[in-house]
């Protein structure tokens, strides 16, 4: 991902007062917006940890305002530049870092930036996005902590979670929910459910399918977009 625009103020080094830092651990995870009186916003946004985008009105957080959160929150900062998310295509060893989630995280901040800059908003997803789908897709699940499937030899399923493919048609994004034998979580359906939740709320419209064997999957696409016209089972 190329590095987003950096905000026109550094943040303060003091240590923050206890009414910002809950404001800033009490943002949406999904867009940053802060749920805080309009005096602890602005405090935010003169500090550079947040900003009023487009013409929402609501105050949303900077890219260095989810670096303080996640401060906050005790994840370390963490470079993003070569970052590439989970789509749960991955051997089990390859997403088991201890650190990824909160390098995702990251990265959706970074991601927000350039909608911002680029799409004046923060509720659709932007031009680089959409040339990218999979990549966003994948980023926007495993930012919100959603677990992405590890598989093994024979793509045998070592983990539950989502999994991401190239979609029918572009700019769109196929997710299915793989479930590991013998497992107590969540069943496809679930899975797919909460999925689904998760992309409607970071810009992406998700229709359901059924697929071989009647198992269900999601066809995601930027929410402003016609849904693609499938023939027959996938």
């Amino acid at each position: 991902m190329a590095p987003p625009p950096r905000s026109p103020q550094s943040p303060a080094p003091a240590e923050l007062p206890h009414g910002l830092e809950q404001a800033l651990l009490g943002a949406d995870p999904a867009l940053g917006l802060l749920d805080a009186p309009e005096e602890t916003c602005a405090d935010l946004r003169a500090l550079g940890y947040a900003v009023r985008p487009g013409q929402s009105g609501g105050t949303h957080l900077t890219l260095a305002g989810w670096d303080a959160r996640a401060r906050l929150l005790g994840t370390p900062r963490a470079d993003t530049s070569a970052f590439a998310p989970a789509t749960g295509h991955e051997a089990l060893g390859d997403t088991e870092a201890a650190s990824a989630a909160g390098v995702a995280v990251r990265a959706w901040g970074s991601l927000l930036e350039i909608r911002r800059v680029t799409a004046g908003g923060l509720e659709l997803p932007a031009e680089w996005e959409r040339r990218r789908p999979l990549h966003a897709v994948a980023l926007a699940l495993q930012a919100s902590g959603s677990p992405p499937a590890a598989v093994g030899s024979g793509h045998r399923c070592l983990r539950s979670g989502y999994q991401v493919s190239e979609g029918p048609a572009p700019r769109s994004v196929r997710v299915d929910w793989r479930q590991q034998p013998g497992s107590d979580g969540p069943s496809p359906g679930e899975g797919l459910d909460t999925c689904q939740e998760v992309l409607d709320a970071r810009g992406w419209a998700s229709d359901r399918y059924l697929g071989a064997r009647h198992r269900p999957y999601l066809v995601s696409r930027p929410r402003d977009e016609r849904a693609p016209l499938l023939g027959g089972s996938a």
